[in-house]
């Protein structure tokens, strides 16, 4: 959490809080351990780290590509047979998804998204 004003909505979205049940408890386990394996980028979508100085669309960049992971629509192995087909695909999505201003190549490395990340997603990658 980076400001007051991001710990105080917090709190306002989890009160009261209702301690999770047993139960609730095991189920979350299980999908913490099934999302583990997954190499997607941990982003929440929260638009924290926005507006970009550059105009990237932070948290739509991530999105199109963790889609695609998940979907298993990225291309990984560059000896298969179907890599060129995938990643001209996963391409074709993306450059459809995001436009030419926000695409991840407007990124110079500036870091000005990096303290507002409560993910701190560049430390996690």
């Amino acid at each position: 959490m980076t400001t007051m004003d991001v710990l105080q909505e917090n709190v306002r979205t989890f009160s009261p809080l209702d301690p999770c049940t047993p139960q609730e408890n095991d189920f979350m386990a299980r999908i913490v351990d099934q999302m583990a394996g997954i190499p997607v980028i941990p982003c929440t979508d929260c638009h924290y780290c926005l507006p970009c100085p550059y105009g990237v669309a932070i948290p739509s960049n991530f999105a199109v590509y963790n889609e695609a992971v998940n979907d298993k629509s990225i291309p990984t192995d560059k000896t298969a047979p179907d890599y060129t087909e995938k990643l001209e695909a996963f391409r074709t999505k993306y450059m459809e998804a995001i436009p030419e201003t926000g695409r991840a190549i407007q990124c110079v490395d500036c870091e000005a998204c990096l303290p507002k990340c409560p993910q701190q997603i560049r430390r996690a990658l």
